[in-house]
């Protein structure tokens, strides 16, 4: 369904269609505003951080190295690009082209300097999700509806876990709460950066969710509470992941974004941006083996449903 470096969990998917097209609508993307950082997910940044260390970690022997690398590269924009992120996203037509390509030379020097083929999976990932990002911010930048970028699925108290009962019986003395899976993230929006395939989300804004009816029902609860909310708001969410309870907060972006760049039924983008993807995907490419730049163009198609 997605481009995804991380594991994705087993899950039916058929089966839970419906209530995707509910959650890929409810998406909560992190807007950046046109300069805004992306907030911080619950892990202490360590100081003095740079990107080339984190370039450099993202081909370490150790596991649990490289995903930290990629999660912090996959959740800052501008030190995965550096200031020509911001410079593209403020920058006039005329100029636009010049740092575009500016950060395409960048990536290529990554790419070429990498020194496994999972560092330049990673690097070609983390390329992915802010070149969608740069598109959707320069595309629709003004306010809207909260959006995730998240597929999920309902999981009624009778079919919870029972380690995580007994975890949000003793952090929080409650039962029979619903909670909220994460199938499916999309590149480009902060749950893609924030969030993983398999997390259970348990509380949101510091409130869990109500048990009432069917999965579906549940489902749409936790959509209405993002779309609620406008883009450039942060929720704050309570996650399961590896047995632990952990804070996971989240700049919302906007739902019409997701909409337009996102096929509704299959987590995948849209076609003509899967070709301006694979477009800016061969630049790095070809600038790493040091071939010339063709010229590319991010902006919106003159008919939006177009290829």
């Amino acid at each position: 369904m997605s481009l995804m470096v991380r594991p994705r969990t087993r899950l039916d998917l058929a089966a839970l269609l419906p209530v995707m097209f509910v959650a890929a609508l409810c998406l909560c993307l992190p807007v950046l505003s046109h300069a805004q950082d992306l907030p911080a997910n619950g892990e202490a940044k360590a100081p003095g951080v740079t990107r080339d260390l984190l370039i450099e970690q993202l081909g370490s022997d150790d596991h649990a190295e490289r995903a930290a690398a990629s999660r912090r590269l996959l959740g800052e924009i501008d030190l995965a690009l550096g200031e020509h992120a911001k410079r593209y996203l403020l920058a006039p037509a005329r100029r636009a082209d010049a740092e575009l390509d500016a950060i395409i030379n960048d990536l290529g020097k990554q790419f070429r300097d990498a020194s496994t083929p999972e560092q330049r999976h990673r690097l070609l990932d983390i390329a992915r999700h802010h070149f969608v990002q740069l598109l959707r911010l320069k595309t629709w930048p003004g306010p809207r509806a909260g959006a995730l970028g998240v597929i999920q699925a309902a999981v009624l108290p009778d079919r919870s876990p029972e380690p995580l009962r007994r975890a949000i019986k003793q952090a929080y003395d409650i039962q029979n709460v619903p909670v909220i899976r994460v199938v499916n993230t999309l590149p480009g929006f902060p749950a893609y950066a924030y969030l993983e395939p398999g997390d259970i989300i348990v509380r949101i804004d510091g409130n869990t969710l109500v048990a009432a009816g069917v999965g579906q029902e549940v489902s749409s609860q936790f959509g209405n509470l993002i779309l609620d909310k406008r883009q450039n708001d942060t929720m704050r969410f309570t996650v399961w992941r590896n047995g632990k309870l952990m804070p996971v907060s989240v700049k919302l972006a906007s739902s019409d974004a997701i909409r337009n760049l996102y096929e509704p039924t299959d987590s995948r983008l849209m076609v003509q941006y899967r070709v301006k993807w694979w477009q800016f995907r061969d630049r790095i490419v070809s600038r790493a083996k040091g071939e010339p730049l063709l010229r590319i163009d991010l902006g919106r198609p003159s008919e939006p449903g177009d290829d």
